[in-house]
């Protein structure tokens, strides 16, 4: 009598299994789980990793440039001189195309801008100061995330000190921070404009093997010691010119696709499209170097996404 009570369960559980609608995201039977959303396909939650997650992104659908950020670079004043956002522009690309992908994530607006920001801001007996391990979370990104986080909200970070906190002022703020921390940067000012064939070999293998895990990669090109640019790289194709060419988001022109190339024959790194009306910029055409940055963040990224998966596929962990 057992054993018919057991039989009928599994047989009604299966039936129900098989009504479920086609369009499910979180797909289970009795052989195997996985995960569909706007980010990846077909994630398996067996064995799941933050590499497998990397693996599972659609591309063409998560880093599509109707993604990107609906604002050209700008300038601000920093101190006696003006600053572009280029490498912060680009970075919070990389947070929006990742963690951005969630619409019916809630929308912890504070969050979101300590996270373009790069760090929380507080007060203390001597002044304002920035907390630099802060929490990472998903969030819906749309034309109305948008509209929030571009209004200034004033916070008291303690001490009787109000700050705006908005999506420019954040920016900024990452913008002068990294440009600012002269020993992580001294050494693109090193020398002039191209590096060493070995370095730029190097360089592209290093990249290739984050594109082809899916891994977006900040891009530093150097111009000229004093002209520089950041963009962030999507995505990695080989030509018929002998050529590797990388497509790249681009604050200075986000609507449109960019790309810069690798010259197998040559070693040489070249971004015409890139670094053409950058100002000081003479020469489009010759070499350019080019400096990998930023890396480090991709870690507490995907942290972040492997706790949300985890929770998709049902997983327990303390």
């Amino acid at each position: 009598m057992k054993e018919m009570t057991f039989l009928k369960t599994i047989s009604i559980l299966l039936f129900i299994g098989w009504q479920l609608p086609s369009q499910t995201l979180c797909q289970t039977n009795l052989s195997r789980q996985s995960v569909t959303d706007h980010l990846v396909q077909d994630l398996s939650c067996e064995n799941l990793t933050v590499d497998s997650i990397f693996q599972a992104i659609s591309v063409d659908r998560a880093f599509n440039p109707s993604q990107h950020i609906p604002l050209r670079n700008w300038s601000f004043q920093s101190g006696p001189y003006r600053l572009a956002n280029c490498w912060s522009l680009s970075r919070s690309q990389r947070l929006i195309f990742y963690l951005g992908q969630f619409p019916d994530a809630q929308l912890d607006e504070l969050t979101v801008l300590n996270m373009l920001r790069g760090s929380e801001p507080y007060s203390y007996s001597d002044g304002p100061k920035e907390w630099y391990k802060i929490p990472y979370t998903t969030f819906p990104w749309n034309s109305e995330t948008f509209e929030k986080l571009l209004k200034k909200q004033h916070q008291d970070i303690g001490q009787g000190t109000i700050l705006d906190r908005h999506f420019k002022a954040e920016v900024e703020h990452y913008q002068n921070y990294r440009f600012h921390d002269l020993i992580r940067n001294f050494k693109f000012i090193l020398d002039g404009r191209e590096r060493s064939p070995d370095e730029n070999k190097s360089t592209i293998q290093y990249l290739q093997a984050n594109l082809k895990k899916n891994r977006l990669t900040l891009v530093l090109i150097r111009a000229s010691r004093w002209v520089q640019h950041v963009v962030l790289a999507k995505k990695i194709s080989q030509n018929n010119n002998n050529e590797i060419q990388i497509e790249v988001y681009d604050s200075n022109q986000p609507d449109r696709k960019s790309i810069f190339t690798y010259n197998q024959s040559e070693k040489h790194f070249y971004a015409p499209q890139l670094i053409q009306g950058l100002q000081g910029v003479t020469d489009i055409q010759s070499p350019v170097g080019l400096f990998i940055v930023d890396e480090k963040e991709t870690t507490f990224i995907g942290k972040t996404l492997l706790k949300h998966y985890q929770a998709a596929c049902g997983e327990h962990h303390d």
